[in-house]
């Protein structure tokens, strides 16, 4: 008898010791889950700043390119730097990085200096032009062809249309 009150007690043990390990691994997920999220919080803040000085910087760099009324060599310049990040942002939208509200309004942007189309430089290159020039360099995998849906379609059709494509095939 003494043995099996041995056995119940090692019984009523393990199963103590089990329930104890899956609520303390289950604390350690959420902690670890909240962790995780906080970090992502950190690198989308720091991803956006980043973004957002190169951003200025580019801007700068238009600014001198229309004050001294540059050659096209040097506008060009200008905006393979522009579509460069332009390409980027898209890249860090579709993973996630960036979002919704901020890619819209980037894009919304982008979609009035097309409607625009304003010369730059002094032998007048364009928007457009620039954008045929650079669409197919420099850029990530389906952003020119999101760009020409956010042209012609509009920014929140090319959005939805990117994100409606991306779920049936897993977003990236």
């Amino acid at each position: 008898m003494a043995d099996s009150g041995i056995l119940v007690f090692l019984g009523v043990l393990l199963c103590a010791t089990t329930a104890a390990s899956v609520a303390i691994l289950l604390v350690v997920t959420r902690i670890h889950r909240e962790s995780v999220e906080g970090l992502k919080l950190l690198k989308r803040s720091d991803l956006h700043m980043d973004l957002n000085r190169r951003f200025d910087r580019i801007m700068d760099m238009r600014d001198r390119v229309e004050q001294t009324a540059a050659d096209t060599r040097e506008v060009k310049s200008f905006y393979r730097r522009f579509w460069e990040l332009q390409s980027t942002q898209y890249l860090y939208w579709n993973n996630g990085w960036v979002t919704d509200e901020d890619m819209m309004c980037w894009v919304q942007w982008r979609q009035g200096d097309w409607e625009e189309n304003a010369p730059l430089g002094k032998d007048g290159y364009t928007f457009r032009q620039s954008w045929l020039d650079c669409r197919e360099r420099y850029l990530q995998p389906g952003f020119a062809d999101f760009m020409e849906q956010v042209f012609g379609q509009g920014a929140k059709f090319a959005m939805e249309d990117t994100r409606r494509r991306a779920g049936s095939r897993g977003r990236g």
